[in-house]
């Protein structure tokens, strides 16, 4: 954004930063209530062993699905074969297992059908790792 006054400009920054915050501790708070118990957003390193039920997140994007060395994945995501992407998580989240057949994860009631809780977990989850 351009502006011909500093106090435009202020404005108009002060409002995304405060969007972009509200979206983090909206996708927060789906993480907290939907993923937590199975996942961190942790980076795991042979030093630092995040222990849960599914792998830690950290780092994820850009990332093959199921090539994290430190946690043993299902079949159905050790052979899927593409890479995460914000895209490709929002769209995992709505359906885990039908978005990979076999897959492990067990979101309740099984996966997120609210298109905003999607949208700001893949925000957070992205802005965060």
């Amino acid at each position: 954004f351009f502006f011909n006054d500093t106090a435009t400009t202020e404005i108009y920054t002060e409002q995304i930063v405060g969007s972009v915050r509200c979206v983090q501790e909206t996708g927060s708070r789906v993480f907290m209530r939907n993923c937590a118990s199975c996942h961190s957003l942790d980076y795991q390193t042979p030093d630092k062993k995040v222990v849960r039920s599914g792998p830690a997140l950290g780092g994820v994007f850009g990332r093959k699905v199921g090539t994290d060395s430190f946690y043993k994945y299902s079949e159905a995501m050790s052979n899927a074969n593409f890479t995460w992407t914000e895209p490709r998580l929002y769209h995992f989240l709505q359906a885990p297992k039908q978005y990979i057949p076999g897959s492990m994860c067990q979101i309740k009631g099984g996966g997120l059908e609210d298109e905003s809780d999607r949208a700001d977990l893949a925000t957070v989850s992205y802005t965060h790792l």
